[in-house]
């Protein structure tokens, strides 16, 4: 894959990113932030019979983190809960090279997300492409307390 395939797909997915912004119904979400660089997103995930529908991010960060954000989210949106976290332990496996990059990996990550196979070559930007990960596997687990959010909102109005 060459460098230059690489730089294409960030720019692309940082100009115009994929399932930016915020959701009107929300069941999970998670706020991740790297202070070291300033990189820091929100999670939200509409989740439905075990299916993630719908799944958004914000916040202000790097070309490679929302490119990474981007690319995430076009990828488990519409799957199952169980593929949804065996698609981020695969991709933080191929991320920190923890285990021989393989074909059923390439195949379970889809060609989008295999692009990063050149964050090796940058180990400092590593954390950029973690931290969408992260969050996502964050917000699975922090199922949103829907009372709260309407007090929440009822305040703001």
């Amino acid at each position: 894959m060459s460098s230059e395939l690489y730089q294409q797909v960030i720019i692309d997915h940082n100009k115009n990113p994929r399932n930016f912004g915020t959701l009107e119904k929300i069941t999970h979400g998670a706020e991740g932030h790297n202070p070291l660089c300033g990189d820091h997103i929100f999670i939200d995930l509409f989740m439905e019979d075990s299916i993630c529908s719908e799944v958004t991010f914000r916040g202000e960060s790097c070309a490679i983190c929302k490119s990474c954000a981007s690319l995430l989210t076009e990828e488990i949106k519409g799957k199952s809960i169980d593929k949804v976290k065996q698609i981020l332990r695969v991709f933080n496996e191929f991320i920190l090279r923890e285990k021989k990059q393989t074909s059923l990996m390439e195949e379970l990550l889809g060609k989008k997300l295999v692009i990063f196979s050149n964050i090796w070559n940058y180990p400092a930007r590593i954390k950029c492409v973690l931290l969408p990960l992260k969050t996502i596997n964050i917000a699975l687990e922090n199922k949103i307390n829907k009372d709260i959010e309407k007090r929440k909102s009822a305040k703001t109005e």
